[in-house]
This record gives structure tokens, sequence and C-alpha cells, in this order.
């Protein structure tokens, strides 16, 4: 049954807030008129998990951050998550950050604790808590895992279309080299099947150990050629980036000082091409130059984040226009792969074409020739 969580007001005009069970969101009304409370305002609950996975993290922050908004504490907040999962682990970690709360921990100290939660996350929500950008900082928060879970969607299906149909095309190839010309050989005689097709076969069959090497060794070549083109599509544009760049917003929104997200940022990253590029603007921003000035013509970063770097810095809204800049280049990103793979897919399937045009012009030329004159 689906579960909402309210706002309401009591008999002696107290807000009260909570989570209540309903078929119907209609029904919330009726059933806390019953328990002598007046509705203000509902919100349906959706169950959520938490884990390493940057659909459910982004879920949890996105209704953390739609309780607090309903200007409820955080600590009711917590205990209305509990109360409306059914997840035992979910139920653990909830409940351990409570009571670490209770016992005079910051959110960002209880968090830091469970392995869900990497560095960043704590690190945020604690410089979040010291400037009270909680609410805001959760969304966008949320904001970043969803930004991630995208992306990954994006590159997976960017590998594994042109992958398949590789394999696909490469099965054909060894089914036809092993199988079917043999076969044809058969027929026709060994005089008129003196062609590079032929003695493609004759080395399939004879040396199979070879020709699936071979196989494998042109199939994780083309993985592999087509993972280096796919994260970076166009000069100044990666994935790598644009999830940097996303991270970096968001800890400039939750307070901490642009060095200090530099550094709290290069650390999260696993790109040693990038790590090195953040570690060359960290070292411009500390002696003095704008931070806008020391992402010119920086490797694997938007070309377009300095121009909202330096919009951001004369208008004193650094976070939230590189957060614009960033939500801007991801959908440009996305755009671009989409095209990579719809210009891949006639491609693909015009070599395949090709390939079988050859095969059978190999086949049937020797049954032409073998044929008595007339």
């Amino acid at each position: 049954m689906p579960v909402y969580f309210y706002k309401a007001m009591n008999k002696a005009g107290n807000l009260t807030t909570g989570s209540i069970e309903s078929a119907r969101s209609e029904n919330v009304d009726a059933l806390l008129k019953q328990r002598g409370l007046t509705l203000i305002k509902i919100n349906a609950h959706a169950p959520f998990m938490i884990s390493n996975n940057s659909v459910n993290l982004s879920l949890f922050f996105e209704q953390l951050a739609l309780l607090l908004n309903q200007k409820i504490t955080l600590r009711d907040a917590l205990d209305i998550m509990i109360s409306t999962t059914n997840v035992s682990h979910v139920k653990r970690i909830l409940a351990e950050t409570l009571a670490d709360m209770k016992q005079g921990h910051s959110f960002a100290e209880a968090l830091a604790r469970h392995s869900v939660f990497d560095s960043f996350v704590s690190d945020t929500i604690g410089r979040a808590e010291q400037t009270g950008n909680l609410e805001k900082t959760c969304a966008m928060l949320s904001q970043n895992f969803k930004t991630r879970d995208i992306l990954q969607k994006q590159q997976k299906k960017a590998v594994v279309y042109p992958i398949c149909v590789s394999f696909a095309i490469l099965l054909f190839i060894v089914i036809a080299l092993r199988v079917l010309i043999p076969n044809v050989r058969t027929f026709i005689g060994e005089s008129a099947t003196r062609s590079v097709v032929f003695a493609l076969s004759d080395l399939s069959i004879q040396h199979p150990y070879l020709c699936m090497a071979s196989v494998f060794g042109v199939f994780i070549g083309m993985f592999v050629g087509w993972r280096l083109v796919c994260p970076s599509l166009a000069k100044g544009t990666s994935s790598s980036g644009l999830l940097w760049l996303n991270g970096f917003a968001i800890l400039l929104q939750s307070g901490i000082s642009v060095k200090d997200a530099l550094l709290l940022s290069m650390e999260q990253t696993k790109s040693s091409v990038l790590k090195k590029t953040i570690k060359g603007i960290t070292q411009r921003v500390v002696s003095g130059e704008p931070l806008h000035c020391a992402m010119q013509h920086a490797p694997l970063i938007p070309d377009s984040t300095a121009k909202f770097a330096e919009i951001g810095e004369s208008c004193g809204l650094l976070g939230d226009m590189l957060a614009q800049g960033a939500q801007l280049e991801m959908q440009l990103f996305i755009d671009k792969v989409q095209r990579r793979i719809a210009l891949l897919q006639p491609a693909l399937l015009t070599l395949f074409g090709v390939i079988l045009i050859w095969l059978i012009w190999a086949i049937f030329v020797p049954i032409y020739d073998s044929l008595p004159a007339f």
C-alpha cells in the first residue's frame, strides 16, 4: 500500500508531521481527521534502498530534500524515512544515523560511518550543515547522482550496441568459413576452389585455436578502440570532466571555498589526466589567478566552463553558474553520443553487407565456373 508523509495541525494548534498508509491520496484527509489532525500538506513517499547505486542515492537525497522543504526537522525526516521503508539494511543505516545524531554527532559524521556514503557526500553535507544550505545541498546531491546514472547509461549504450553487432558479424564469418564453405567445396570439387576465401576456410579448420585467437583479438581491439573513442567525442568534453564539474559545483554551493572544493573534488576523480588538470588549476588559483583564467584550455573540461566561471565570479554565484554549465554540457554530450550511435548503425550494417556480398561472390563464382559449357 502506498505511503504518504504529511504535515498537519493538531487540536492544540501545533504542527505535526508523520507518515500514513492509504490506498489513495484522497483518503489521507479522512484518516487524519480520525486522529484529530487537520491536513495541511501531503506528499507521496516512494520506497528506496540505500546502496552505492547512483539511482538509489539520488532517490535517498531527493526524498530527504523534499522532507526538509516541508520545514520538517532533519531528525523527524529521518524518522519518517525509517518508518516508510521495509528494507532491513536501510532501516539499520537510518536508525544508526539517527542514533548517532541523538548522541551529539552531526549528520555528516553519522553518514561518514557508512561505506555507502563516500567522503564527497559527507564533506559536502558537513559544510552544508555549517552554512544552513542542507536542503539545497541534498537536492543538488540528488541531481548529481542522477547525472552520474544518465552518463553511465549513455556510455554503456554507446559501447554495448557496436560490440554486439561486431560480435554478430565475426560469428557469421566464422560459421561461414568453418561450415558453409567446406560444404560448398564438397559440391564443386577441389580444382575450382583456389581462392582467398577457401584458403581462409582451410586455415580456420587446420588451425582452429589460431582462428579463435584472431577473432577474439579483433573483438577485443574493437572494444578497446571504441571505449577510447566514445568518452571523448569532442575536444574539451569528457564524461569524467562533466562529473567532476557537477561535483565541484555542488561543493561550491554547499559553502566550501574554491581551493578546498578543488582539492576535495580532485580526490574523488579516478582519471589520472583529470587529476593532473585539477592540480594545475588549483596551483594557479592558489597563486591568485581567477578561476575562469585557470580553467581556460584545461583538458577534459568543457570549453564553456571558463565562461560560466567568469560570469559566476562576477555576480557571486559561482556554484550556481557552474552547475548550469554542467547540465548544459551534459545534454550536449548525450546528444553527441546519440549522434555517434546513429552514424555507427548504418556503418556496421554496410560492413556486414559488404562481407556478405564478398562471401556470396567467392562461393558462387567457382560454382559458376564449374558448370559445363553449353
